[in-house]
């Protein structure tokens, strides 16, 4: 699949989402530069977005800092999901 990531543009192909938007970045994550994602999100156009930092992480934050993972899922994204 790497030659089609590879012709991605999120930026350009997708400059704009009409939901919430939840980017959570490991700030060490070497698959998904920090300033990539930190760039899409300053362009993207969303009626709802939040850029999350774990600043322990690399491309498995999940993992990484779980609890802290854990308390994004439950107490930001889960309420917006009952709306």
């Amino acid at each position: 699949m790497w030659p089609q990531i590879m012709k991605l543009n999120f930026t350009q192909q997708i400059p704009q989402i009409h939901i919430p938007v939840f980017i959570l970045q490991g700030r060490h994550d070497h698959n998904t530069p920090s300033i990539l994602a930190e760039d899409y999100f300053n362009k993207l156009i969303s009626p709802n977005k939040n850029l999350i930092w774990f600043e322990n992480s690399g491309h498995h934050p999940v993992f990484e800092e779980a609890e802290k993972y854990d308390d994004i899922l439950l107490d930001k994204i889960l309420p917006l999901c009952k709306e």
